[in-house]
């Protein structure tokens, strides 16, 4: 790579009519295709397939609950769930203090 950017610094050092910005250009050029090749985007199936699927997409919660308002809520579900065990208990015939 050395020599490629020796051959190719010597030649446009040769050539004085040539601007900077051609330089850089001509450089980063043959930098690329030394580097690994001219970047086509060939890999781009196979850079998909090694990522990860998205999550799965969770429960949001409601914007206009406030912090104590959910607290309540669930102090609710969880007393209503207690409820439904100790009917299925008693159906049972086991004693529920």
């Amino acid at each position: 790579m050395l020599l490629i950017k020796y051959v190719c610094f010597s030649v446009l050092n040769s050539l004085s009519q040539l601007n900077g910005f051609f330089r850089a250009f001509v450089n980063g050029l043959v930098g690329a295709v030394a580097a690994g090749g001219w970047p086509l985007g060939g890999n781009q199936k196979a850079d998909a397939a090694k990522r990860p699927p998205p999550p799965p997409p969770k429960e949001k919660n409601d914007p206009s609950v406030t912090g104590l308002r959910a607290k309540i809520l669930a102090n609710k579900k969880r007393k209503e769930a207690m409820k439904e065990e100790i009917a299925k208990l008693r159906e049972k015939g086991k004693p529920v203090n």
